[in-house]
């Protein structure tokens, strides 16, 4: 009889973590693939399984039997939503395009249309199901957590099977459908579940009495009552660190260390086993141990983002998840070691729900507000040091009668303050250095913060103190110039964070968006005007866009991402270009003429900057109008897969000249685009050529400034890609070398099919 209540824990939880990638898959070529999307939509599963959470222990009061008849009823209605998919028909009834509103909330209401009501009843189902177990009398039923456990191993191998079976195999329709059988499976062993509680001889009065005694709570003594309140409190505190901390590393790693697709998996799998080791029957790992291992973590992870460290990547992502991961463990044990008796377990799983989501929305939706740069990350790490149990009491000075008559402010105080003096010596330390070396460089990042951790670390024994050593070392370290130049602008938005620098020796202005550079630029007046990067006028880029200039010098151009305008450089007048850009920011930045001049001192009477999805935004452009287009969204690592469809460029031929050229720019560290493109251009009937430029030499000025590239280009004639590029090295065709890789549609792409193994 457990075997059916683990094994429907199971299947519930699993379907529940498959739509994830499967829902995510669909929405976020509609709106880039950035962290924030997935932060975002973290938030809206988070308080779908809120929602359910609290029907669960709202609905306690039925009794298991007529609970079981309400659930098999709502999820027998939640197959009127099944199969979902985001489409224009979604799109029609929102009424809005996701570039007219703020794109968290597009995407929070296309989510609650499409699958919003079955992933509620999925959530309320986990809960249900141990509060029934334990209403059956069975002689396991006393302690029903660990069919908690159960149902994250399910969430886990969810979300392991996805990349690695469900996406290469199916097509997003046909993983909409399986994702309904798998519903339908659900939905019979929740009837057996529920047929199973009608054969047993249970009081129907027993679970109402339960949920009163547990909600009334102004019957007991004030003292007690406190003592729930802080005992609930903990609870959601101890849910809301490892929840924020999860989204804090995701868009961290994503953005500044290796933008590597589908990385952001890693930290939830790792998320949900802590759970699973928390609530096992057996300590397989010695929670003591964590809780020794987890300050020194701790500082050393803090050291490296005060250093800026983001290399060597085989390093610095493993110690990024393996402290992620103690720290979770840390926490839901602390959890679990604190789970309540049978009665108020809804009332538990309702509280640890409210804090994933408190973590969930601090992390995705307020900090972007409060904070130009991804503090939220430290800082949960900070919270999760301070739950940490510390290894001597807070405040073992004086008597027993002395400790038990200091107010609570003067504890907080007695711990803050030497954390304080720690953060003001830290400040002194780096104003003085940095003023006797002038360049920032890797010994004097090392000297400034070693003596201040030193001491942090002698804080270790106090976790609330060591926490608060550990905050004032990160705010000291705002005042240190760090390794990208000193910063001019930064900003933060729904699609990360921009930083202006300029090289330390003082020669160029950047534009950074993680640890992905989005153009450099000159500063000294005479060569600012020159393009750099990948756009350098040596390159495959800079040699086609020279030919478009000698055989059409009146002609429309389209290009995909702005970055700082470095390619407005080409337009020449009489030309008509249409720059498409997602992210607002960046065409403010380009604009701005005390950060980069490319776009005010363009040759072209017209260059339009157009905001929105490309693809979407394409849509509205003339027939045949363009005659060359350059898509340049692929060097950073989050590529967006929907312009690399059949559909998609079924659409660039649509708004090509018959005599035009469409180049893809795909540079990029870990994906190899080149035959993806090959097979479109060969299921399109176009001919296809690629350019490899690793011509680089920062010894010659004439190469300064330049980075390596690699450029596609497609026409309907072998003589137009000769007429875009000519006078510099010859295009090749794409050798395949035996791969076969899948044709990408709109509902089918394998982002593992192009790794670099």
């Amino acid at each position: 009889m457990p075997v059916l209540f683990a094994l429907t824990q199971f299947a519930s939880a699993f379907l529940l973590f498959l739509v994830q990638p499967i829902i995510g898959k669909m929405v976020l070529p509609i709106l880039g693939g950035t962290a924030a999307v997935w932060n975002t939509s973290m938030v809206f599963f988070q308080t779908s399984m809120l929602g359910g959470y609290a029907y669960a222990h709202l609905s306690v009061r039925l009794g298991p039997r007529r609970q079981s008849i309400l659930h098999t009823a709502l999820l027998a209605q939640a197959f009127w939503f099944i199969p979902f998919s985001i489409n224009e028909k979604t799109l029609h009834l929102l009424s809005v395009q996701p570039h007219e509103i703020p794109p968290s909330i597009w995407l929070l209401a296309a989510l609650t249309l499409t699958v919003g009501i079955p992933l509620f009843v999925l959530a309320g189902s986990g809960p249900m199901i141990q509060k029934w177990f334990s209403a059956t009398g069975h002689r396991e039923s006393r302690d029903p957590y660990f069919l908690y456990a159960a149902g994250n191993v399910g969430s886990m191998l969810a979300l392991v099977s996805y990349p690695v079976l469900v996406e290469p195999l199916l097509t997003l329709g046909q993983q909409a459908s399986l994702w309904a059988v798998g519903y339908a499976v659900l939905g019979a062993l929740m009837l057996g579940c529920a047929l199973f509680l009608f054969r047993r001889n249970l009081p129907q009065d027993n679970a109402r009495a339960e949920f009163e005694e547990s909600e009334a709570i102004e019957a007991v003594p004030e003292h007690q009552i406190h003592s729930c309140r802080l005992e609930r409190a903990h609870w959601i505190v101890l849910a809301l660190g490892p929840s924020s901390l999860m989204l804090g590393v995701t868009g961290y790693l994503t953005t500044d260390i290796v933008s590597i697709p589908l990385l952001w998996m890693l930290p939830l799998i790792l998320y949900l086993l802590t759970f699973v080791f928390a609530f096992a029957r057996r300590e397989w790992i010695p929670h003591r141990w964590l809780c020794r291992i987890l300050p020194m973590a701790a500082l050393f992870l803090v050291l490296c983002l005060l250093w800026e460290a983001t290399r060597p990547t085989w390093l610095l992502l493993p110690l990024h998840l393996l402290t992620f991961f103690i720290a979770a463990m840390v926490c839901h044990r602390e959890l679990a070691r604190r789970r309540p008796e049978v009665s108020r377990l809804t009332l538990y799983y309702l509280c640890i729900s409210a804090g994933g989501l408190l973590g969930g929305v601090l992390s995705a939706l307020i900090a972007p507000l409060i904070f130009n740069a991804m503090f939220e990350y430290p800082l949960s790490l900070v919270l999760c040091c301070c739950l940490c149990p510390s290894r001597k009491p807070e405040h073992a000075h004086g008597s027993e009668s002395g400790r038990e008559s200091l107010s609570f402010l003067s504890r907080l105080s007695h711990e803050l303050v030497p954390s304080l003096l720690l953060g003001l010596f830290a400040v002194v330390l780096i104003l003085v250095m940095q003023s006797i070396w002038t360049e920032p460089g890797e010994v004097l990042r090392r000297l400034v913060y070693a003596l201040p951790a030193l001491i942090c670390f002698l804080f270790v024994d106090r976790s609330v103190r060591f926490g608060a050593g550990l905050c004032s070392l990160i705010l000291a370290g705002q005042f240190y110039v760090g390794r990208h130049g000193s910063v001019i602008h930064q900003e933060r938005n729904f699609f990360g964070v921009l930083r202006v620098t300029e090289s330390p020796d003082g020669r160029f202005r950047r534009l950074v968006h993680g640890s992905t550079l989005h153009g450099q630029q000159f500063l000294e007046p005479s060569r600012s005007h020159e393009p750099l990067a990948y756009y350098h006028q040596t390159g495959p880029i800079g040699r086609a866009f020279a030919g478009l200039s000698a055989h059409y010098p009146q002609c429309k151009v389209a290009v995909v991402g702005l970055g700082i305008g470095s390619m407005a450089f080409y337009a020449k007048e009489g030309q008509v270009w249409d720059f498409y850009e997602i992210d607002p920011a960046v065409e403010a930045i380009a604009r701005k003429t005390e950060y980069f001049t490319f776009i005010e001192k363009s040759e072209a009477k017209k260059a339009n900057i157009i905001i929105g999805d490309a693809r979407l935004r394409l849509q509205d452009a003339g027939e045949h109008s363009y005659q060359l287009m350059l898509l340049d969204a692929f060097s950073s690592d989050a590529i967006p897969l929907h312009l690399l469809t059949r559909e998609a460029l079924g659409l660039y031929q649509h708004k090509l000249d018959e005599s035009g050229i469409i180049l893809f720019h795909t540079s990029n560290r870990y994906l190899d685009l080149a035959p993806i493109l090959k097979k479109l251009a060969d299921d399109a009937g176009l001919i296809c050529r690629i350019r490899e430029d690793f011509d680089v030499d920062d010894s010659s000025e004439l190469y300064l400034g330049k980075t390596p590239s690699v450029c596609v280009a497609m026409a309907r004639h072998e003589a137009v890609i000769h007429q875009f590029t000519e006078g510099g090295p010859s295009w090749l065709e794409i050798e395949l070398e035996g791969k076969n890789p899948p044709l990408w549609t709109d509902d089918y792409s394998n982002i593992l099919s192009a790794f670099r193994w």
